[in-house]
């Protein structure tokens, strides 16, 4: 009886950890910025990543699909499940509707992102850039164009005046 007992003590010991700290994935986008979105799906020890890669590709496309665009895939970080690491895979996406949001040139901006395992070691870091302005370079061979178009007779000089406010104007 007591042996059956310590026994039975046992095997919950041995199975508390899985009980304890399973948790239920809750199926949440987060918002990282500049349009970009990242969802996680973490597992038990005995998850396949396989399982894990599924689910947040199916998490990732339904949030699409309300916001009326396709997931575009920016990352996948994978960890898989070793000593005192359960496995998890986050997945970094964009929307393709927002991709002109990300490439808009009149935003001035730099981002970066990192993201790190479970064991703290940096596995992913994107770093984006963003250039508002043209350079004066561009500007110049503009109103070079400009004025080779003026003197070979092309332009008048109200519409060389009113071309050139608006390259002078240009940001």
């Amino acid at each position: 009886m007591q042996n059956k007992l310590f026994t039975t003590i046992i095997i919950l010991f041995a199975f508390l950890p899985f009980l304890a700290f399973s948790q239920k994935n809750k199926d949440i986008v987060m918002p990282m910025g500049d349009g970009i979105y990242t969802v996680s799906q973490h597992g038990s020890g005995l998850t396949p990543l396989g399982k894990l890669r599924a689910k947040v590709y199916e998490i990732a496309n339904k949030f699409a699909e309300r916001n009326n665009s396709k997931a575009e895939v920016i990352s996948v970080n994978e960890t898989p499940m070793s000593f005192g690491v359960n496995p998890n895979v986050d997945l970094k996406f964009r929307l393709v509707n927002n991709s002109k949001l990300i490439a808009d040139s009149n935003q001035n901006s730099i981002t970066i992102s990192s993201a790190y395992s479970a064991n703290g070691k940096e596995t992913d870091k994107t770093i984006t850039v963003k250039k508002a302005t043209q350079t004066d370079n561009e500007k110049l061979e503009k109103l070079e164009r400009l004025g080779k178009l003026f003197k070979a007779g092309v332009l008048t000089q109200e519409e060389f005046d009113a071309e050139k406010k608006k390259i002078l104007a240009e940001k």
